[in-house]
């Protein structure tokens, strides 16, 4: 993905896409990892009685100031709709 950032200062092409596109595969891959250890820990992640809510909240407050995956596709795509063929 650095090597098509880099190649995409040639042209013309606005950078938004692409801090948009890393934007969403981090809210994805936050949201993965996220979801995978509380299920990992056997759904305690979600108590507070246990350290792993701490990571869970913070990813959970992560998605929500930073936008969600879905919130990134729609810049994309908004992105995409405005730029001449």
């Amino acid at each position: 993905m650095a090597e098509d950032s880099l190649a995409s200062r040639e042209c013309p092409q606005p950078a938004d896409i692409d801090v948009a596109t890393a934007g969403f595969w981090a809210a994805e891959a936050g949201h993965r990892v996220a979801h995978t250890i509380v299920h990992v820990h056997g759904g305690v992640g979600v108590d507070t009685d246990h350290p792993v809510h701490r990571y869970f909240l913070a990813a959970k407050q992560t998605e929500f100031a930073l936008g969600g995956a879905t919130g990134q596709l729609r810049r994309i795509g908004r992105e995409l709709a405005e730029t001449p063929a």
